[in-house]
Parts: C-alpha cells; sequence; structure tokens
C-alpha cells in the first residue's frame, strides 16, 4: 500500500467492518505541523475525537516522548493517530490549562480522552447538550482504585462487606483451585492509611498493635515483620521505603504531619505489611509484579484481557537488604537504571505464556490441579 491511511482501509475492508469513509484529499493531513486551531472542517458523518493536549505537531506513529508530547500518554496518543489513520474520524482541538485547570473542548465530540488521571475530563458537564453521549477513556471514582489510599480504604469497605468471605460477585473460577489459600484475604495485606493533617485522627494505635501481633507471629524473624511506606499520590517508585522498625516508621509519619503542620501539601501514606517471602522468577532470583489489563464497560461489567506482563527487577532479592531497590521494587523506571538491566529479557518483561511455562516446569502439581498447561 502507498500510505498508512489506505492500508488501513483496505485492512478493515478485508475484515468486514464497516466500511469507513474515504480518506482526506491528501494523508498529509493527518500529520501536518500546522496549529490545532487550524485544523480542516469535520467533514458529514465523521465521529470526533477529543484528545487533550494531543501534541499536532508529531509525526505519525513516531516513537512517543514524554518530554515532547505530553500527558496524554502514549497509549491515547497512539490511539488517536490510529482512528484518525482509519478515515472516519476527524480530530478537534481540546486544551487543558495545567496552571489553572481551564478546559476547552469542542461543542460535540464523540469521544474524549483525558490525560493523566482523568485530569481535563468535565465530569459534572460531561456530554452536557451532546447526543447520543460520548465515550471517555476513564470511569467516575476510578480514583478509588488507582490511588493508594484509597484503593486500601474500598479493599477494606469490601472485606466489611463480605464478612470475611469471597464477594457474591467474585466468579467462582478465582474462588476455588490449588492456589487459594485458607485465608481469603491474604491477597490484601494488613495496611493503614495516614492523613498527615489529621493528627490525633490517625490509626497510630491500630499500627502499633498489628506491629506487635505480627511481630509475635513472625517468633523473632526480623524479615517476618517488615512494612512498606507508600504515598498513596506517588509514581514511579518515588518515595517508597520499606522499614522493620516501628519506632523508624512512626518517625517517617511524624515527619510528614510536621510538614502539613507547616501548611505545605502532604500526600495521604499506606503503611502496609511487606510480604516479605514472595515468589521469585529462577533466571536471577527477582522479584515481579503482574500487569493485568481490565476493560470495565459503560454497564459495569469487567472484562480481563487474556494478555498480560511481568514486570521484573535487575537485582536479585535481598532479604537482609531493605534499602536495595532495585531487589525490592519492580517499577519499570527503577529498573532500567541498574546496570544490568535487559540482562535475562528484553526491557526487564515477561508475558504470560512464558511465566505460565515456568510456573508449570516447577508445579506441576498445581498446574493439573488448577487445570493449566503442564
Amino acid at each position: 500500500f502507498d500510505t498508512p491511511v489506505a492500508a488501513a482501509i483496505a485492512q478493515r475492508r478485508a475484515c468486514d467492518e464497516d466500511v469507513p469513509l474515504p480518506p482526506r484529499d491528501s494523508d498529509k493531513d493527518l500529520a501536518k505541523t500546522a496549529p490545532s486551531g487550524s485544523l480542516p472542517p469535520s467533514r458529514t458523518g465523521a465521529r470526533i475525537v477529543a484528545a487533550l493536549n494531543f501534541n499536532a505537531k508529531r509525526v505519525q506513529f513516531s516513537p512517543f516522548d514524554e518530554n515532547a508530547d505530553g500527558k496524554l500518554g502514549s497509549v491515547y496518543t497512539r490511539l488517536t493517530e490510529t482512528l484518525l489513520a482509519r478515515g472516519d474520524w476527524d480530530r478537534r482541538p481540546a486544551l487543558r490549562n495545567k496552571a489553572t485547570g481551564e478546559t476547552k473542548l469542542p461543542a460535540t465530540y464523540s469521544l474524549l480522552l483525558g490525560t493523566a488521571q482523568g485530569k481535563g475530563v468535565p465530569w459534572g458537564r460531561l456530554g452536557y447538550g451532546i447526543w447520543p453521549p460520548p465515550l471517555v477513556n476513564y470511569c467516575r471514582g476510578f480514583d478509588l482504585l488507582t490511588r493508594k489510599g484509597k484503593l486500601v480504604s474500598t479493599l477494606q469497605q469490601a472485606k466489611e462487606a463480605a464478612n470475611g468471605g469471597w464477594p457474591r460477585e467474585m466468579p467462582k473460577l478465582l474462588t476455588a483451585g490449588a492456589a487459594v489459600r485458607t485465608e481469603k484475604w491474604e491477597l490484601a495485606p494488613t495496611a493503614f492509611v495516614f492523613h498527615p493533617s489529621k493528627g490525633e485522627a490517625n490509626p497510630r494505635a491500630a499500627l502499633r498493635d498489628a506491629y506487635a501481633t505480627r511481630a509475635v507471629a513472625a517468633d523473632g524473624k526480623a524479615d517476618a515483620n517488615r512494612w512498606i511506606l507508600k504515598p498513596s499520590e506517588g509514581a514511579k517508585g518515588e518515595g517508597i521505603c520499606i522499614l522493620d522498625e516501628i519506632a523508624a516508621i512512626e518517625e517517617h509519619l511524624d515527619k510528614q504531619e510536621a510538614r502539613a503542620a507547616e501548611g505545605e501539601t502532604v500526600s495521604s501514606w499506606v503503611v502496609q505489611r511487606y510480604i516479605h517471602n514472595p515468589l521469585l522468577l529462577r533466571a536471577g532470583h527477582r522479584k515481579f509484579d503482574m500487569r493485568c489489563w481490565v476493560l470495565l464497560a459503560p454497564d459495569y461489567s469487567i472484562h480481563l484481557y487474556r494478555h498480560g506482563v511481568l514486570r521484573v527487577a535487575s537485582a536479585p532479592y535481598q532479604a537482609d537488604n531493605i534499602g536495595d531497590r532495585f531487589a525490592h521494587l519492580t517499577n519499570h523506571c527503577i529498573a532500567a537504571e541498574h546496570a544490568e538491566y535487559g540482562k535475562y529479557e528484553a526491557t526487564n518483561e515477561i508475558f504470560y505464556p512464558a511465566f505460565d511455562k515456568e510456573l508449570s516446569e516447577r508445579y506441576p502439581e498445581l498446574a493439573l490441579a488448577a487445570k493449566g498447561t503442564a
């Protein structure tokens, strides 16, 4: 094919998809560097995408650069370009002033793409005067899951509502099998949320009791009574630390309260029991986390994508060195700073099929019991 647009249209037709509108007179319109205000007029029948702070000066489908391309993100930048390449979508200017928070949106649109953390989405007037209502890339209240402190509160409320059992809506496939342990809520280790501005209202006494209870259960094993402290508003592993003395934990919280008392805006903090004996990969004896992609539909049905990825630490796990962030944290931006980044797998990422193969080889009985591969 001569152009990306022609290729995209031909591909859609080959898949028996609805026939798109014909492309513009020149494919260069999709990648031209004119300011967003000079976009060509929308065509009758074309759907409108309003992508907040989309960098119109990008070379279409070029590698994403956060410094140049902004907080719309690589996923939604690529989505915007893919929709435009189809031929039946047009883009209208959508801008958000970072300093004031003021948002300017087109009069009508079919899809609104907000920037990081849903900034720029006017929830109170979303789609006001527009029919049919537009789609948006965030769900209202999404921060109940994406903010660490709010996630802890949400899980605690769910546990209480289920009386410590499985939530009624939990799929049966996830409540049975060899991997399910006796303690159903072990998936959510004991955690507390501290708001620096609340002072005495914070759960200090509850934290001390939990620490003491864990110390008894640990039976003198220092690594079994460790706690991880995370700023609720943080990202990319910033500010996270692991401590094993209650005095050190309280000292850290005292510092946050002092900053708040001086008028500084301070994030709330999560103090959570640290999983000291994680499952480690054979290659490099390293920690990992699992990234699952989930779609929450407008009817609140939840769809789990069958593919996912493991983000792997760059350094071997060291239980006796809680200060080594390369061993204990799996954030990609941290792993990339280590000298052995990429030593075992490209970009320190492993996809589900490879992980499933390793689990099946290491635990064949469990794989059979769970109806996995063996």
